[in-house]
């Protein structure tokens, strides 16, 4: 890779990695890192991103799986299948592996239903010729693989055993950027959690583009959304040919201002900005390794995006081409993560 690249894959790894430890602190994990976010956290797109870059943080995939071990029953797991079939993110062995440790608690065993079925594409999933290292420059030999994490080491994977430190928190339900979870806890681990959330940060949408952004099936969120219009909380009007839903904040004073707090005020398509970011690294991987020129990274970037349905409209770089377009695309990302400026990513 050019000389003009050289430093930017690291950068955007602390970048990253920071961004991960404020929003997994934030949600009850223990760290020291800022947790008062001004956008709402995705906990399905954060688990499934955290599979493979937090195996760069070797503590923060112990204190993930901790908190799991506590909070393991707060993550929708038809969300998560339904973001893992559209965007194919984080990693799927990985996934299996999480899932295999906490499908043994009585706390969490719905997490028996997680299986390569249901999170495997055709193209994807580890052959396991031989054993990696979970965790980047981690070392092993046949003496340490003798206390090898079991559920691990069936999925390929070498890292020593795992013990939950208990240190872990519930999210607190009165952070702006946890609505989530609170909504859930009030309304179940189901599509209406979502719905709202979606209500509670937009003045109006369409049920089509409501279940766009939350990951649900069209139809399921239209009826879902009509059965809400029934109590009264919920209200639709008409533009043209379309049904536009939204509520009035007034009525939702509980979920919106506890604690006289600001609602939090962004949305973000984490699982597209988290894929975006996964194939940014891993063509600027691939690019290091075949010491590839810029425009030949910028082609493979390009060629990526597309194929993954990816238009990066809240980018700049969109209408670049050749190596501007590499460069610009990289600047955004690295000006976007630092201080969380994420307007960009927003309706």
């Amino acid at each position: 890779m050019n000389h003009s690249l050289k430093n930017t894959p690291q950068k955007l790894k602390k970048q990253t990695l920071e961004l991960l430890w404020q929003q997994w602190s934030a949600i009850g994990v223990a760290g020291t890192a800022e947790t008062d976010l001004p956008y709402l956290i995705d906990p399905e797109a954060l688990l499934l991103f955290s599979t493979e870059f937090a195996r760069h943080d070797s503590r923060l995939f112990d204190e993930i799986l901790d908190w799991l071990y506590c909070n393991g029953n707060t993550i929708n797991l038809k969300r998560l299948f339904s973001i893992r079939k559209q965007y194919t993110l984080g990693n799927p062995d990985v996934l299996l592996a999480i899932a295999k440790k906490l499908r043994s608690r009585s706390s969490t065993v719905k997490w028996l239903s997680v299986s390569k079925k249901s999170i495997h594409h055709s193209n994807d999933g580890k052959v396991i010729a031989k054993l990696d290292s979970l965790f980047s420059q981690l070392p092993f030999s046949i003496e340490v693989l003798k206390r090898a994490d079991i559920e691990f080491h069936e999925k390929g994977y070498y890292r020593p055993n795992f013990k939950a430190r208990g240190l872990s928190r519930c999210p607190t339900p009165n952070q702006p950027s946890n609505l989530i979870f609170k909504l859930r806890a009030f309304f179940g681990c189901n599509s209406r959690a979502e719905i709202m959330a979606w209500l509670l940060t937009h003045q109006a949408g369409h049920p089509a583009k409501i279940a766009r952004d939350i990951h649900y099936f069209n139809k399921s969120v239209q009826a879902t959304l009509n059965e809400m219009e029934g109590s009264g909380l919920v209200y639709s009007r008409r533009t043209k040919r379309e049904k536009h839903f939204h509520i009035n904040s007034n009525d939702w004073h509980a979920f919106i201002h506890p604690q006289q707090q600001r609602p939090p005020t962004r949305w973000v398509n984490w699982a597209e900005t988290f894929t975006s970011l996964e194939i940014i690294f891993k063509t600027l991987d691939d690019a290091e390794a075949k010491k590839s020129s810029d425009l030949l990274v910028a082609s493979h970037l390009k060629t990526a995006f597309e194929q993954a349905n990816l238009a990066l409209d809240f980018t700049t770089s969109q209408h670049q081409t050749g190596t501007d377009y590499l460069h610009t695309l990289l600047a955004d990302f690295e000006r976007l993560l630092p201080g969380l400026q994420l307007k960009e990513f927003t309706d």
